[in-house]
């Protein structure tokens, strides 16, 4: 694991250091979730056949949930083909987003991951429409990693609040879990160069890998992000989006 690490962290400083980076690493890193809820649930639905103790809609209940995060999964393939593995080239391109939208179709995507952790959603949007101007596939990656962690972090049976507020050409994003939360240290480095190790409170494991790649993305994009933490309480991660050309 250890190995393992060093060459993440070996591959994703040359990917950052690159004048055309490169999405794999993100891309295994976002993949990760999904594809080890498929191994889990597929594993599940197998124990209950043995054991021959199950109703029929809690199996299709299951199966309908490995079939999203396959869709999940294959989503982010496509993504990645489209992209072309060149970051810069895809990263100038805008369009008009239905942020409202996106935001919840993540929260569709994390339901069931959330709920194995008794974690629900609470969204509150107030701005000046729903529509910004951006990359859509871009925010899609930082939304997807932030939500992603904030489940990772949480405690059992708490709260993810995600809003979306602002006016004018500036909406800010923010993903708030009520979690380990983050040392002073932690809170200064963690967009740094250097992958923090973490375990989750279920003892998820991470790299750090994707909070590298959302600052590369929002800085890319002129854009702001920046993180605020109470040790053992919450943290709570914002990003700035423009709402026009």
């Amino acid at each position: 694991m250890i190995k393992s690490a060093k060459q993440l962290e070996k591959t994703f400083s040359k990917t950052t250091e690159s004048k055309n980076n490169n999405l794999v690493p993100v891309i295994i890193h976002d993949l990760r979730t999904p594809i080890n809820s498929i191994i889990s649930f597929s594993s599940l639905v197998k124990e209950l056949f043995q054991q021959n103790d199950f109703d029929k809609e809690e199996i299709i209940n299951y199966l309908n949930f490995i079939i999203k995060q396959a869709e999940n999964v294959n989503q982010q393939i496509l993504s990645l083909s489209e992209w072309n593995f060149s970051f810069e080239k895809n990263i100038s391109h805008k369009q008009r987003t239905n942020i409202k939208k996106l935001i919840l179709q993540q929260i569709e995507i994390n339901k069931e991951i959330a709920k194995e952790k008794g974690i629900t959603f609470t969204t509150r949007f107030q701005c000046i429409g729903d529509e910004v101007i951006s990359n859509k596939k871009a925010i899609d990656i930082v939304l997807r990693n932030l939500i992603s962690n904030a489940i990772k972090f949480s405690k059992n049976n708490g709260t993810i609040e995600i809003a979306a507020e602002g006016e004018n050409k500036k909406i800010v994003i923010s993903v708030k879990d009520y979690g380990i939360g983050l040392s002073k240290n932690n809170t200064e480095r963690i967009f740094k160069s250097r992958l923090l190790p973490e375990q989750g409170t279920a003892n998820e494991i991470g790299l750090g890998i994707g909070l590298k790649l959302c600052k590369q993305i929002i800085e890319s994009l002129g854009e702001k992000i920046w993180v605020d933490s109470s040790e053992n309480n919450w943290t709570k991660f914002y990003f700035t989006i423009p709402r026009e050309y």
